[in-house]
């Protein structure tokens, strides 16, 4: 962008920074009164005919500059009302540190008045007895919606047909939450790109391994202890698996179709787990074998995983098979988010 714009950028942004601060007095003033803030939405911006924009005439500059529509929200109580359905260029849609005490279907969130949203994020957020609520799933859900990221909230449950709303070829991330299971309607619908890492999940449906439509999964920060035995086959569409900081210790034989495929980088991840401290044992040639559990001897089968062969010879499976590196507990960008999001 030529230098010519910069000083016509410089008091656009000027413009929009004065109007947020307006907009955060009224805000402070209201909830002092009010003692909680109802969420108002306000389009602040009415667009002159024959705007110049840095394209040519009639350019919609405000497009250009907040192409990502962002709501954010940090107060101790919030109630969606129906103005949300105004904002119908809508691309993303995040509540930041907040309560959400209600959210109903006046306010939902639907492809007939948002059809251009995108993402949605709730990160930091109390939902009503950690119930998903309705404004969260229209039955006409935005077609558009690709990424839908829940990062530390109490979030507990999901309705039993969340898998005729949500998109399934999506990125849907429910993360250091209070799923104790993985919900049914969730199986059913397989997405993408799953993940429920630091939730206090123990096992895992075996059908989440075998749907045609599954490539990533993460469970990080789960209780699992092992994967589900009697997955019949692997989906051929799962590359990447992060098992990291669980209490896995061991794998089963139906993981090595995955685990023999030559890939960039490995496709299981297990950094702090018993598995990858025997493995480090293991090439430090401080363990001469892998533990197995008896569970895993009595099942009636001769045959074990490739990622439980010790020998020298398979050491190369074993370091591009499984990364042992620590990584992110989560797949949302929390740490980021708090920095980005936080109130001075």
């Amino acid at each position: 962008m030529g230098t010519e714009y910069h000083r016509m950028i410089g008091v656009l942004h000027a413009s929009v920074a004065v109007v947020h601060a307006a907009y955060i007095v009224w805000m402070i003033g209201w909830s002092y009164r009010k003692k909680d803030l109802v969420f108002a939405i306000y389009n602040v911006f009415k667009l002159p005919i024959n705007l110049e924009g840095v394209d040519g005439p009639n350019f919609d500059i405000v497009l250009l500059c907040r192409e990502i529509v962002e709501t954010a929200l940090q107060t101790q109580q919030a109630y969606l009302p129906a103005i949300l359905t105004d904002f119908t260029q809508l691309k993303e849609l995040k509540i930041y540190n907040s309560t959400i005490d209600k959210w109903d279907e006046s306010a939902a969130i639907s492809h007939i008045v948002h059809p251009q949203l995108t993402t949605l994020f709730l990160v930091r957020v109390n939902l009503t007895n950690g119930e998903l609520p309705i404004g969260l799933h229209a039955d006409v859900f935005p077609e558009a919606l690709q990424d839908i990221e829940f990062c530390v909230t109490n979030l507990r449950t999901l309705p039993d047909d969340i898998d005729l709303k949500w998109p399934q070829y999506a990125s849907i991330y429910l993360e250091a939450g209070e799923f104790d299971e993985v919900p049914p309607s969730l199986v059913r619908l397989a997405p993408y790109d799953l993940s429920l890492s630091l939730n206090p999940i123990s096992t895992i449906p075996k059908e989440l391994f075998e749907s045609e439509s599954v490539a990533y999964l993460s469970f990080g920060g789960t209780l699992i202890s092992e994967l589900p035995e009697n997955v019949s086959e692997m989906a051929s569409t799962v590359y990447d698996v992060n098992l990291s900081d669980t209490n896995i210790s061991f794998f089963w034989p139906w993981i090595d179709s995955l685990a023999v495929i030559p890939a960039a980088n490995p496709p299981i991840t297990a950094g702090n787990t018993p598995y990858c401290d025997e493995v480090q044992r293991i090439l430090e040639k401080q363990q001469p074998n892998f533990y197995i559990p008896a569970s895993a001897l009595d099942n009636g089968t001769d045959s074990t995983s490739v990622l439980l062969d010790s020998s020298v010879n398979n050491w190369a499976t074993l370091r591009n098979a499984v990364s042992c590196e620590v990584e992110d507990s989560t797949y949302s960008p929390l740490n980021f988010e708090d920095e980005y999001s936080k109130i001075n």
